[in-house]
């Protein structure tokens, strides 16, 4: 669940592209919440690892792994959290589960090391030599562009990325009485800076 939130409010922060986020939930009272295929389940009290995958719509699909990486056995069930890009709670019946949610999302960067990679490159336009004869019987010719020629070429660059950091309670509605703290991180920017390229061959 707690991915789930984190992941509602990077609607907002990212550009409305599905984005995974991965974390824990450490459920302290069993809640329940309605499945997307089983009806009605308990999360039980426990730690366990969590995904949530969050649409342009806010709408955040949520697993909650109770059985190790065990897909088969994962609660799975929806939350609607575009209201996180404005505010930090949100109800229980905006929600769209049986639990207030409180949450708070900070924005940190790393930097990747300095790395290499070949890449592809343009090392210019090709051109034909067509040759014909005009009416007075003189040949004629001219360059012709008949496309471009490429290489390959070194660089080195390194990545930063952006991350966003989820934390947050579950809440039984209407009351103080935690459900569950959440917990989540998830990359919502990479962006790749070149320092140096070698000719391009």
């Amino acid at each position: 669940m707690k991915n789930l939130i984190f992941i509602a409010t990077i609607v907002g922060l990212m550009t409305g592209c599905k984005t995974d986020f991965r974390g824990t939930i450490e459920t302290i009272k069993s809640f329940t919440v309605n499945t997307t295929e089983d009806g009605a389940q308990a999360v039980p009290v426990g730690t366990y690892k969590s995904k949530v995958s969050v649409d342009s719509k806010g709408v955040a699909k949520v697993k909650v792994y109770v059985d190790g990486d065990d897909d088969d056995n994962a609660i799975v069930f929806k939350m609607n959290v575009k209201k996180l890009q404005n505010t930090e709670f949100i109800p229980a019946a905006e929600l769209g589960q049986a639990a207030d949610l409180n949450a708070r999302l900070t924005k940190s960067k790393t930097q990747s090391e300095i790395m290499e990679k070949s890449v592809q490159c343009q090392k210019g336009p090709i051109y034909q030599t067509v040759c014909g004869t005009n009416a007075q019987g003189q040949v004629i010719c001219k360059q012709v562009f008949v496309g471009y020629a490429y290489g390959n070429q070194w660089v080195r660059y390194y990545e930063v990325y952006e991350w966003t950091d989820l934390a947050g309670v579950l809440y039984q509605p209407g009351t103080q009485n935690t459900y569950a703290r959440v917990n989540g991180r998830g990359l919502t920017d990479r962006q790749e800076y070149h320092i140096s390229t070698s000719p391009c061959w």
